[in-house]
């Protein structure tokens, strides 16, 4: 893993671990009334959990090109993006996700702002990113509008 890729993890993996840290201040609440600490537990676990996963992704592929002769695996990993534009289409697309909230079904906002992450990411293709949103929109349906009946 180049140098400034692990230093960039590791700083993220540092950032959602505080934010998974200082959101354990709030209320949790009950599981009929969910309190203020619920969603941003959540995110800073998603946060995480996707941190944790990158840097162990980016520390095999970089395993694999040390022992790979093959030059297409080098010039894909030089064509990458670099993790500044990575944070800074990071913070855009979270930008856009909260300002969004205003004006569009937050179950739509979040289908769409987790197809956006799984494509900043790295994720391929469209038929990985497309069933994680919609899974995960699908688990916040059930967790928010059947387990809590908060209607949106």
């Amino acid at each position: 893993m180049k140098r400034i890729e692990s230093l960039f993890v590791l700083v993220l993996i540092i950032v959602c671990s505080m934010y998974l840290y200082s959101s354990f201040s709030l209320p949790f609440g009950s599981l009929k009334s969910p309190g203020p600490g619920l969603l941003p537990t959540i995110i800073g676990c998603i946060g995480l959990v996707m941190s944790l996963a990158w840097f162990i992704l980016a520390y095999q592929k970089e395993k694999k090109l040390s022992l790979s002769v093959d030059r297409t695996e080098e010039k894909a990993a030089i064509e990458a993006p670099p993790p500044m534009r990575k944070l800074l289409w990071l913070v855009l697309a979270i930008v856009c996700y909260i300002v969004a909230f205003k004006f569009v079904s937050p179950l739509v906002n979040t289908l769409v702002i987790m197809i956006v992450l799984a494509k900043i990411f790295g994720l391929e293709g469209w038929k990985k990113p497309l069933i994680m949103g919609v899974s995960f929109s699908a688990f916040i349906y059930v967790v928010f509008v059947m387990w809590f009946n908060i209607q949106f």
